[in-house]
């Protein structure tokens, strides 16, 4: 990976950004509230890329408080995507949309047919991401992405790595690397331990080198105390570049 298209996190809350992009990264990843979710939202895109020409931007599925992510399989799931999709094709230092398919996998393959019919240039904008039960599976995860007609995911390295050992997460990593656009939330954790919750670089067992190597893009995605201030989260992000 180029250090250019190694990145952090941030709310679109201008005091985080603000104090996040202090130091020079080509990536930041806005994790975004559905009180985020209005007419408003395509101008703050666009005075946070003026503010700073040049990063880039991904977009992480909405999260309500206090119920949880917004998901394709949701009632609302295709029109927040299809918002999204909207605001990537309008700004193209936009590059990709992180997603929550859900639980139901039906339901999952039948919204995002809909969601391609209605606009398929999502497509070439939304990245799965593997973040649910099933979905820590290689196989389920593949076949799914497949039958979604998408053609890119974001692999959680934490989530996989909580349920497998070093090999099986390599060997995850090239096969969707052949198959797909691959993006990432990077992170440590303990191979097999069952918690896929993510803990900071150097807190697991994860050779995140080798990982590395395997990676095109991607986010350091690591919790911090404060996460309007990000410290943890930052210090894990100069970590990850000594290894570059």
């Amino acid at each position: 990976m180029e250090k250019k298209r190694l990145g952090i996190k941030a709310s679109l809350d201008p005091d985080e950004f603000n104090h996040k992009l202090k130091i020079k990264v080509g990536l930041l990843e806005i994790f975004l509230r559905t009180t985020d979710m209005n007419d408003e939202l395509p101008g703050r895109i666009q005075s946070l890329l003026k503010s700073y020409p040049g990063i880039q931007l991904t977009l992480h599925t909405p999260i309500r408080i206090p119920e949880g992510l917004v998901n394709l399989e949701d009632d609302d799931g295709v029109e927040v995507y299809s918002a999204l999709c909207d605001i990537c094709e309008e700004e193209k230092r936009v590059i990709g949309i992180i997603m929550h398919a859900g639980d139901d996998r039906k339901k999952i393959i039948a919204e995002a047919k809909r969601l391609l019919k209605k606009k398929p240039r999502c497509a070439d904008f939304i990245h799965v991401e593997n973040c649910h039960g099933a979905l820590y599976e290689l196989e389920s995860f593949r076949s799914l992405v497949k039958e979604m007609g998408m053609k890119k995911v974001c692999f959680d390295i934490s989530h996989f790595a909580s349920c497998h050992n070093e090999a099986q997460l390599l060997a995850a990593l090239k096969t969707l690397g052949n198959e797909f656009e691959l993006y990432s939330h990077i992170s440590d954790n303990f191979y097999d331990a069952g918690n896929p919750f993510p803990k900071n670089i150097g807190q697991g067992v994860v050779d995140l080198k080798r990982v590395l190597e395997l990676i095109p893009i991607g986010i350091v995605e690591t919790y911090s105390k404060d996460e309007s201030v990000g410290k943890e989260m930052l210090d894990d992000y100069q970590k990850l570049l000594t290894l570059l």
